[in-house]
């Protein structure tokens, strides 16, 4: 319940740079759509937040970018140091 509640408020660094750089409509929703992304792959997907309809690819590429990036922030953070 922690990982959960830590993951809902959790600030997510944002790519630089998006495929959609050229589109400012198309960024922000690539954007929007990796926040969720992020925070869902943060608690390993167990929990889908706001996980987008499939046909939006926009927004289903910044998702799933979004839930690798949070996944892999988990897997750096347990790797020793």
């Amino acid at each position: 319940m922690q990982r959960l509640a830590a993951a809902r408020v959790a600030e997510v660094p944002l790519p630089a740079t998006t495929p959609f750089d050229s589109e400012s409509a198309a960024r922000a929703a690539y954007l929007d759509a990796y926040k969720d992304g992020y925070r869902s792959g943060l608690v390993s997907l167990n929990v889908l937040f706001q996980a987008p309809d499939e046909k939006d690819v926009i927004r289903t590429r910044g998702w799933f970018d979004g839930a690798r990036a949070g996944m892999n922030t988990v897997i750096a953070s347990k790797r020793p140091k």
